[in-house]
């Protein structure tokens, strides 16, 4: 195995960007689990090579006893991923092992640094001996922390430290923490210092109070800032001295020489404030209490409203405001009920209107590399580069990924990355950091979290009782990692095993008169299509056998047909037994209630949207997403659609019962971070869509992440 974690390779229509674990084809991102990722990482490095399945098991789960069924539930994932069944690119060696057999070219590769060790100045640093076992196989350390590399980035820095100069040719990339018993929020600030020298953020102690914490990048310490207790946000002057920040309802300045503070002008206290401090001492902000940008003198004064909402648009917020180099005009982020109406725009102090600048799913920042502008920001849950002409306030050429999974944290609705880039190119963003661990929690249609189910688990594919008063999810068993079907009863409270084969069972289905499930199990090296009676003890019954793997969609409302995938096409199977009735060419059908229509996921247009057409389908569609959407589902009349897209939820209220299927406007609900999965369903409605079942991951409170060198490096 090469020893590479910046590699690129390319075979057939796909791009495999091991540094950033992005896989795309023709382009386009590919939404893909992170160890079906590692799986394909580990075949495309050791190509040609037949790797055996113990080796596999070995790297993919180190030092974990797993069944051989993991491996081939993720061969299959794989597979699925690459299109078709994917034979072409991963060959099966029959009772030894995996190879990948496509052709590959390599375009470029970066030497993986070595795992370093680092203490203190005065102490010894010895070197780490090298790996044991299997070191072809040895998975790259995509996450390493590089938390004490204090000489190279004194190097990288020093050009840096109080100037405008371009980040240092040698840059460096490593991540730095909280102090102990600290933690940062979801919904954040980290604001880097103009110059890049400096970073700050916003620390919650463990009895919930916060403050503002100051890190120079030089140093291994940060320190708590006093008299900044109970702060919302901050952001800097312009020249690095001072610091503006929200806290108990008030907007305050403070010197950092002196700690001196001063009461700038009162405002509502928000978790999601935002500010941007011009050269001509003027500040541009927004809170959740009003939805539009003001302006204040920095010396302190009567807020004015600086931007007004578009009702055409359907616009509901402006904010994370950011002025750009002539000190006139301003980045912004403009959300809106119609989702292909977000995004950044760039306003005027003088009032002239508005330009769009791109669609984006949270706020953006400005800086400059080398001779030349850039613009970043979020587009689903990539962080996204651009050069961008601040003269004309135009984009140039191909938006880049410069980070994949964003950490975008939600407050009152409100999308705000963990992101900020000083005036010289010095990069700070938080990343999602998984756990493995979800909680089933209850959020109502403002996003207000109304409660959890449970206790986390590993919990997948949520499944509510036509009735809404039980729940059959997957849960994987922690010791022989495989997953069974558990039952929650919610007026009881009990919570109980339903399935106890040691075969992986999974996407459970409720059928109509919420008497039975259906669900997928993987027996001898396939999928098939399984149900049992939820009263009794009753034995499940095989509903469907074939040698290709099934992946169930839903019942028809008249429990006549269960809709499934097999291969690239829907199929349906009668109830009363028979030929199956098919194939369809669409994903994730779900019926309407009154069975007229059927909505389903379809990529015609090059990424995922929602479509709705008449059921059986006849050909003739109406597209509902614009900008992208999965997870279709309805309402229990029938009168209202959801669909997810990125950590958004939507709704569009329909007419379902005359000749035409008749839509409305999409609207936004809230925004809840999901999982980055392909999995069948990560929500559940409730009958009168006043409620939100979400299965949400369990997160750890990510690391910031600092570059100097996000880039795109050209191909070698």
């Amino acid at each position: 195995m090469t020893n590479a974690i910046g590699a690129i390779f390319e075979f057939g229509t796909f791009r495999l960007d091991a540094a950033k674990r992005l896989l795309t084809r023709g382009g386009v991102s590919i939404n893909i689990p992170p160890k079906t990722f590692d799986l394909l990482f580990l075949l495309v490095e050791n190509r040609g090579r037949v790797l055996t399945k113990k080796e596999l098991m070995e790297a993919l789960w180190p030092q974990t006893f797993v069944e051989d069924a993991n491996l081939s539930f993720q061969v299959s994932a794989l597979r699925k991923t690459l299109g078709g069944d994917g034979a072409e690119w991963v060959e099966t060696l029959p009772r030894y092992g995996y190879r990948f057999a496509g052709e590959i070219l390599e375009v470029n590769a970066q030497p993986a640094p070595e795992p370093i060790d680092w203490k203190p100045v005065e102490s010894i640093v010895e070197p780490e001996p090298p790996p044991a076992a299997h070191p072809q196989l040895r998975l790259p350390f995509y996450y390493w922390a590089i938390t004490g590399f204090l000489a190279v980035m004194a190097l990288a820095l020093a050009a840096l430290h109080f100037s405008e100069a371009t980040p240092a040719e040698h840059a460096v990339s490593f991540q730095i923490s909280p102090p102990d018993l600290v933690t940062t929020q979801d919904v954040d600030t980290i604001a880097v210092s103009p110059n890049g020298d400096r970073v700050l953020f916003t620390g919650e102690r463990p009895d919930g109070g916060t403050q503002l914490w100051m890190r120079p990048l030089d140093s291994l310490n940060a320190t708590a800032i006093t008299g900044t207790e109970l702060v919302d946000a901050a952001f800097w002057s312009p020249d690095g001295r001072s610091i503006g920040f929200f806290a108990a309802g008030k907007l305050k300045r403070m010197d950092l020489q002196s700690g001196t503070t001063q009461t700038i002008c009162d405002v509502p206290r928000s978790r999601t404030s935002s500010g941007s401090w011009s050269r001509d001492g003027v500040i541009l902000f927004r809170t959740n209490e009003r939805p539009e940008i003001f302006r204040v003198a920095a010396t302190g004064g009567q807020p004015e409203a600086v931007t007004h909402l578009n009702l055409t648009s359907h616009e509901v917020r402006h904010s994370a405001p950011q002025f750009l180099p002539d000190g006139r005009h301003f980045i912004y982020f403009v959300q809106s009920e119609l989702p292909e109406n977000s995004g950044i725009f760039v306003g005027s102090l003088d009032g002239s209107p508005s330009q769009r600048l791109t669609n984006s799913s949270a706020n953006a920042e400005y800086t400059r590399v080398g001779d030349r502008d850039y613009l970043l920001f979020a587009r689903d849950t990539n962080l996204m580069g651009q050069a961008f002409d601040t003269e004309r306030r135009e984009l140039l050429g191909t938006a880049f990924v410069v980070a994949p999974r964003l950490l975008i944290g939600s407050g009152g609705g409100h999308p705000r990355a963990a992101l900020s880039v000083s005036r010289n190119g010095v990069l700070a963003y938080r990343s999602h950091v998984d756990t493995g661990s979800t909680n089933l929690v209850w959020i109502d249609r403002g996003g207000k979290h109304l409660g959890s189910v449970g206790e986390s688990g590993e919990f997948s594919n949520p499944s509510l009782s036509p009735d809404g008063k039980k729940l059959i999810i997957s849960r994987m068993d922690p010791q022989i990692r495989t997953r069974d079907l558990w039952l929650q009863d919610f007026t009881s409270g009990a919570f109980s095993r339903f399935t106890f084969n040691t075969a992986d069972e999974t996407n459970p289905i409720w059928s109509p008169d919420g008497r039975r499930i259906a669900y997928e199990a993987f027996h001898d090296g396939v999928i098939d299509v399984y149900e049992k009676d939820i009263a009794g003890g009753s034995a499940p019954r095989l509903l469907l056998h074939t040698n290709e793997h099934k992946y169930i969609h839903e019942w028809t409302p008249d429990g006549q047909q269960l809709l499934f995938r097999m291969g690239i096409s829907t199929w349906a199977l009668p109830a009363a037994g028979g030929k199956l009735l098919g194939p369809y060419a669409m994903d994730n059908l779900r019926v309407s209630p009154n069975g007229k229509w059927v909505a389903y996921t379809s990529k015609q247009s090059g990424r995922p949207e929602v479509y709705v057409q008449s059921f059986p389908p006849s050909g003739g569609e109406w597209q509902i997403s614009t900008m992208g959407g999965i997870e279709p589902s309805w309402r229990g009349d029938g009168k209202e659609l959801y669909y997810t897209n990125g950590d958004a939820l939507y709704a569009v209220h329909v007419k379902t019962d005359g000749p035409v299927f008749e839509p409305g406007p999409v609207k936004p609900l809230f925004t809840v971070r999901l999982e980055r999965t392909d999995r069948r369903s990560r929500y559940q409605a409730t009958n009168n869509g006043q409620r939100f079942l979400m299965n949400v991951p369990r997160e750890t409170s990510s690391p910031i992440t600092i570059s100097t060198s996000w880039l795109p490096q050209p191909a070698r």
